[in-house]
């Protein structure tokens, strides 16, 4: 071998560097770098290779198989809107499935038909692999519009992005303090009227409905809410922070054996 100041060492690096890029290039089309997309290539041992199925993956999405029955986008009020549903695969079909399937899941035997309109209530049409509701309710009237109440065929305000609570002394939904406080907020993200009057009839014959806010916090024999002796003293208050023999107690709970019974406040 020459020195490196002859002639012959250029020729033997020209050789070994085109060698080299050869090689290199060789690899490359064999052994995937880390940096390649993973959607285009799979590993196998140290290298990636192809997948032929890649493409091809890519182009036609994997169908994913949805139950007919569970409510997407609009539900029509009326309808049952599914939220979960299972199947009668390898389960025995007779007048008892429909009463398993409830217990399965933990509802009662009156929803799971409610749920199911199709059923007849003997459980005697009840199919094989079939589909059926176990989670959902009746979709009601929503106040899309932002109208709600008795004054607007009692829509709800529950999941409008307006506010959730349903005002009753404007029939509009909204999410203010006022809005969703008791004794005015008629339903909703609230109590509402079956526990708070909004209309300050109260007591054992107004559904034993309780005062609040803007009403006051006693209710009267008359079933009349207010503040002050006439609705909070001892022998005119059933409901409240009623007077005891001249001692204030407020209400911690109530309860009844009859319409007929009088509340009893506990100190």
């Amino acid at each position: 071998m020459q020195s490196l100041h002859g002639t012959t060492w250029p020729r033997h690096f020209a050789f070994w560097a085109l060698a080299t890029l050869h090689l290199k290039s060789t690899v490359r089309a064999e052994c995937a770098p880390t940096t390649w997309d993973n959607s285009e290539f799979e590993t196998t041992g140290h290298c990636s290779v192809p997948n032929p199925l890649a493409a091809t993956s890519a182009a036609v999405p994997i169908p994913v198989p949805t139950s007919h029955l569970i409510s997407t986008g609009y539900v029509t009020p009326g309808e049952v809107n599914c939220r979960y549903d299972t199947n009668t695969e390898d389960m025995e079909i007779n007048e008892h499935t429909c009463t398993a399937i409830a217990v399965r899941y933990g509802i009662t035997l009156k929803a799971f038909f409610v749920l199911n309109p199709g059923l007849h209530s003997d459980c005697g049409n009840i199919e094989a692999n079939t589909d059926y509701c176990v989670a959902g309710f009746i979709e009601p009237l929503r106040a899309y519009d932002g109208l709600c109440g008795p004054s607007n065929n009692n829509a709800t305000c529950l999941g409008i992005r307006m506010g959730q609570c349903c005002n009753a002394n404007t029939w509009k939904c909204g999410n203010s303090s006022e809005d969703c406080a008791d004794g005015t907020c008629y339903e909703g993200a609230c109590a509402g009227d079956s526990v708070y009057t909004t209309d300050g009839n109260c007591g054992r014959k107004h559904g034993y409905k309780s005062c609040a806010g803007v009403w006051g916090n006693c209710c009267n024999a008359t079933g009349r809410c207010g503040s002050g002796p006439d609705f909070c003293g001892y022998g005119k208050c059933q409901l409240g922070e009623c007077w005891l023999n001249g001692i204030c107690s407020k209400i911690s709970f109530f309860h009844h054996q009859s319409k007929d019974d009088l509340a009893v406040c506990v100190p």
